[in-house]
């Protein structure tokens, strides 16, 4: 503590630290706190979103982009967690990656989009994930298993002249527009 010397010769504490009202010396103020004016009794409390890392502090510091802090006090911010980013200095919260986007790192500044036939189960992804063999991406239900349904082929059924028919492929959440028509082939040609 700073010595302000008798009460005659009383001198204000300087920026950064305070004095209780009647105390003889100066304190600097503490991690989390500041004093931005000559002549403080109290320290101030930094705000969400910024952050005081030293002690005797005269002002409080944004948080950088891709970070962030949610309480008054604070003396370090946090890094957007994977799945979120920041886009602004002094955020107090970080936001999701939209469907479809994805982050794996922590203080991240954007999402990337996922790579083509990959998706996201959520908001907030970490990874994009594709569908395993015989299943399908369905924009209701995510992978959904493919189910087969057979259908006898004759010269008779929908192509009389090629010989051939139509396999249908559905799965659970196909709505019949989106049903998958495969033409099947006989003895190598093209029904």
């Amino acid at each position: 503590p700073e010595d302000l010397g008798s009460e005659e010769s009383c001198k204000s504490c300087p920026r950064g630290k305070f004095s209780g009202g009647t105390a003889a010396s100066c304190t600097d103020c503490s991690e989390g706190t500041y004093a931005a004016s000559e002549e403080s009794t109290t320290c101030s409390f930094c705000t969400v979103g910024k952050f005081g890392n030293i002690t005797g502090a005269v002002k409080c510091h944004d948080c950088e982009i891709g970070s962030y802090s949610n309480q008054q006090r604070a003396q370090s911010c946090s890094s957007c967690r994977a799945g979120t980013f920041g886009t602004e200095v002094g955020q107090t919260s970080c936001v999701p990656c939209a469907m479809g986007t994805y982050t794996s790192d922590a203080g991240a500044t954007e999402c990337e989009t996922c790579a083509p036939n990959t998706f996201t189960v959520n908001e907030g992804a970490k990874k994009c994930v594709s569908c395993g063999e015989e299943e399908y991406l369905s924009p209701d239900t995510g992978c959904t298993k493919l189910k087969v349904t057979s259908i006898p082929i004759s010269k008779e059924q929908n192509n009389p002249t090629a010989g051939g028919g139509i396999l249908t492929i559905s799965g659970t959440g196909f709505n019949p527009p989106e049903s998958l028509q495969i033409r099947a082939m006989i003895s190598g040609q093209e029904c």
